[in-house]
This record gives structure tokens, C-alpha cells and sequence, in this order.
């Protein structure tokens, strides 16, 4: 029988990690290819500028050539526009890190199934809406099919915002449960600690 709250909580695990990763490798993918075409448009531009001033900087080949390159860099630039794609894919990579950490916080945090349960439900339907509203930003063949590479390369277990694997869930419950039963234990003290004093009194 299938488990609505485990399904819940595993697609949400899921969806998060894919898409976090996927915005990830298109924003590395577009910063390393904007630094070179944008330094190679300052270059290219600087010595077809020196060579008008002058006139004898290159030779009439040589500046044609340097002309024809530039503007054709130039075009390629203008069309693909890889810093707007870095910024745009970096600003949506850090919107899933923040839809990770919330994912984190309930998954650690809240002991109750139920509350818990509700905490995935707004966490699914605000992940829904921000999808809804960036629908077209999503869809990129080059940087998907450089994923789909990546992970049959060197991502295969980074399909997964968190690692769930028991011996370090268990690791992480332990810590919490060691801590609030620490808390408690101390404040149990304090209160002895005081019922002590006033019987003193």
C-alpha cells in the first residue's frame, strides 16, 4: 500500500535536487563560456580600434579577418546572450537552494506527521507556483543535454536534494534527540535547583 506522506516527501526530495543541479551546471556551463567571448570582443575590438587609428598596427588582411571575427563573436553574443543566462540560471539555482532548505527544516525539525505532512503540502504548492510562473525559463536543450551527460558521468547518486541514506538520518535524529533531551534535562535541573532554594528559605 502506497504512503501518501512518503511519496510526498520523496518526490519533493527528488524535484528539488534535479532542479537545483540543473540550474547549477547551466549557470557553470554560461560563465564559462561568457568570460571568453566577452574578452575576446574586448581584445578583438581594442586592436581593430588601434589598427584605424594608426593604420599600421596589422596589415589590411589581417584587419579584415580580425573585422569578420569580431563580428561574428559579436552576433553570437548579442543572440545567445551567455551572461543573461549565467545571472538568470545563478538566480534560479539560489531560489531552489532556498526551497532545499526549507525542505531540509521540515524533514529535521517537525516531529509531528501531520503538521509535518501540511508543512510539504505549502512546500509542493509554492514550488508549483514558481514553476507555473517560470515555465519558459526551464526549457534549454544545450544545458539539458549537458545534465543528462553529467549524470550519466559523474552525478549518479546527486539525483536528491538530501542524502536519506538510514546511517546518516539516524546520525542527524540522534543529534536532535540528544539535544531537545538535554534541554529538557537542564531545565528539569533548574527547576529542582530553585524548589531546593525555596525549601531552604
Amino acid at each position: 500500500m502506497t504512503n501518501p506522506f512518503k511519496n510526498l516527501e520523496d518526490n519533493l526530495n527528488s524535484v528539488i535536487g534535479i532542479s537545483w543541479w540543473k540550474k547549477y551546471i547551466a549557470a557553470a556551463f554560461w560563465s564559462n563560456i561568457s568570460t571568453p567571448i566577452n574578452f575576446s570582443i574586448t581584445l578583438l575590438t581594442t586592436l581593430n580600434t588601434g589598427q584605424a587609428t594608426t593604420g599600421n598596427l596589422l596589415s589590411n588582411t589581417i584587419y579584415i579577418n580580425l573585422s569578420i571575427v569580431t563580428l561574428v563573436i559579436s552576433t553570437v553574443n548579442t543572440f545567445f546572450k551567455p551572461n543573461d543566462q549565467y545571472n538568470s540560471n545563478l538566480q534560479m539555482m539560489n531560489i531552489w537552494y532556498d526551497f532545499g532548505n526549507r525542505f531540509e527544516n521540515i524533514y529535521f525539525t517537525i516531529l509531528d506527521d501531520k503538521e509535518k505532512f501540511n508543512a510539504y503540502v505549502q512546500l509542493q504548492q509554492d514550488i508549483n507556483k514558481f514553476e507555473n510562473s517560470h515555465a519558459s525559463n526551464n526549457i534549454n536543450i544545450i544545458t539539458d543535454l549537458i545534465y543528462v551527460i553529467a549524470v550519466n558521468l559523474c552525478l549518479q547518486k546527486r539525483d536528491k536534494w538530501l542524502d536519506t541514506n538510514k546511517e546518516f538520518v539516524n546520525e542527524i535524529e540522534t543529534h536532535f534527540f540528544i539535544k531537545r533531551n538535554n534541554i529538557i534535562v537542564n531545565n528539569n535541573n533548574d527547576n529542582i535547583i530553585v524548589n531546593n532554594n525555596i525549601d531552604k528559605i
